[in-house]
């Protein structure tokens, strides 16, 4: 199945335990491969932001379990909380 990078931005992402992470406010590709890499939780706006964002907000996509109306996800990062993410 083909899914456009423009329908994953600003959709809801959830642990397979139902915890609501945020939303996808980025997508990391792999530009030589053409895949997605990782899903960001806030826009990467300027190159000075993007590894403290991919260090800290950030989700792999090898651990997305599917995507739907919500993406779910094996698990979060480990540094946001769900009070701190889900704005």
């Amino acid at each position: 199945m083909a899914l456009y990078l423009s329908q994953l931005y600003g959709k809801e992402i959830v642990t397979c335990s139902g915890k609501k992470i945020g939303r996808v406010g980025d997508v990391i590709l792999d530009t030589e491969s053409g895949r997605v890499v990782k899903l960001a939780l806030q826009p990467i706006g300027n190159t000075a932001s993007a590894p403290e964002i991919l260090k800290r907000y950030s989700i792999n996509y090898e651990d997305v379990l599917e995507v739907g109306d919500v993406i779910i996800v094996q698990r979060g990062p480990v540094t946001v909380t769900e009070s701190q993410s889900f704005k």
